[in-house]
């Protein structure tokens, strides 16, 4: 793993083990947590074919069994670079009454060789692509595993940092905030969340690099880029019993949410190397 991914995944040990999501009920952003969940809820059930098997890269602490479930998975590959969220995943799945399978790994997906070739119907990364484009190569290096991972027609399903609203890293409200550190990687910058992320350096995803680099490994684009808002507006009527109240939510948070973005990409066709 690279040094970042070491402190990511420390940080996020760290978390789990301070069992920070037991304390989510009494959070002041519990309904933005509502609102990704349910955009993550309303992506994976539009993709997701009825016993599709999936990977999920990234996956934290499981906190999207629950969505494969009611997507009708058949299996689920649950990895994650930090060994405490992966363990926290199975705790979660032993204890629920999921009808599909699961099996998981701790590892650095950008460097795992064991991930199975043209296997899973659907491959996601929800809120941590990011963390991945580091360097173009890491980058390049993810995506040529996802797109091996994938059977032809299959779906790589990603949640994303939106370039264009991070770009003015001076932005901070009550609940978010980023900079820019002063490092040689111009991709970098620090962000904060209120109860989720501590000053964590995360990385752009310029949009021409990931539709270049998805490009060379096989992987059309189909959402590139969908903003949370947008996706939220022509999905209105979809999953209302998870649905928050947007309305009711204060502006400082809404703005926090609307710095994601949908994207999505298929696999067509046999490429060279795929």
């Amino acid at each position: 793993m690279s040094s970042n991914s070491v402190v990511v995944a420390a940080f996020y040990d760290q978390k789990t083990q301070e069992k920070w999501h037991e304390k989510r009920a009494d959070s002041p952003i519990l309904p933005l947590r509502r609102f990704n969940n349910w955009i993550k809820a309303c992506l994976i059930k539009e993709y997701t074919p009825p016993l599709a098997n999936v990977l999920d890269l990234c996956c934290g602490r499981g906190g999207d069994l629950s969505k494969w479930e009611h997507a009708e998975a058949c299996h689920v590959y649950c990895v994650d670079a930090s060994a405490e969220s992966i363990a926290e995943t199975i705790r979660r799945y032993k204890e629920s009454d999921a009808a599909f399978s699961m099996d998981s790994l701790v590892a650095d997906v950008s460097s795992c060789d064991t991930l199975g070739n043209n296997y899973y119907d659907i491959v996601s990364c929800q809120f941590a692509l990011h963390y991945l484009f580091e360097t173009r190569e890491r980058a390049s290096a993810t995506l040529l595993r996802v797109a091996k991972s994938l059977k032809e027609g299959g779906y790589f399903l990603a949640t994303i940092p939106s370039v264009a609203r991070l770009f003015d890293l001076t932005q901070t409200n009550n609940f978010y905030a980023s900079m820019k550190p002063s490092t040689i990687n111009t991709r970098a910058y620090t962000f904060w969340l209120m109860d989720a992320i501590d000053h964590v350096v995360e990385f752009f995803v310029p949009l021409d690099e990931l539709r270049t680099l998805a490009g060379e490994h096989g992987l059309v684009p189909v959402r590139l880029p969908t903003s949370f808002a947008e996706y939220a507006q022509q999905h209105s009527n979809k999953l209302k019993h998870m649905q928050p109240d947007i309305a009711a939510m204060p502006k400082d948070l809404w703005q926090a949410c609307c710095l994601y973005d949908v994207v999505v990409f298929q696999k067509k066709g046999k490429q060279e190397g795929v």
